[in-house]
């Protein structure tokens, strides 16, 4: 039996108050369509709904976290970096300022400090 059956247009029931045919199969293609026979209780969904949501929501609440603890890790990490290579920088100017004081503005020789011998 289809269970697309369109809403019958004929009477309910016949001269008799039989069902007739074409609303016995529309009530026989919902009852199909609904489960049939197999009850399904409305506390029992309830129930399994509001054990999904709780699960749901400690999931999301436990995944903001991460992502939370996550952040501030990157943060720090991206501190430190910025601040060893501020470090590193600063060390490298004063190996600059120091050697071109030492032996004069000469470019080359800053050159070649800079980029190795030749």
């Amino acid at each position: 039996m289809a269970s697309n059956t369109g809403f019958p247009t004929d009477p309910v029931v016949d001269a008799n108050g039989n069902l007739t045919p074409a609303w016995r199969a529309f009530l026989l293609a919902l009852y199909n369509r609904t489960g049939s026979a197999v009850g399904v209780s409305t506390g029992t969904i309830s129930g399994q709904l509001a054990t999904e949501v709780s699960a749901r929501t400690a999931a999301d609440t436990t995944l903001a976290g991460s992502i939370a603890s996550e952040q501030a890790a990157r943060i720090a990490a991206d501190g430190a970096e910025a601040t060893a290579r501020a470090s590193a920088d600063a060390a490298l100017g004063a190996r600059i300022t120091a050697l071109a004081t030492s032996q004069g503005t000469n470019g080359m020789t800053l050159a070649r400090f800079w980029f190795g011998p030749a």
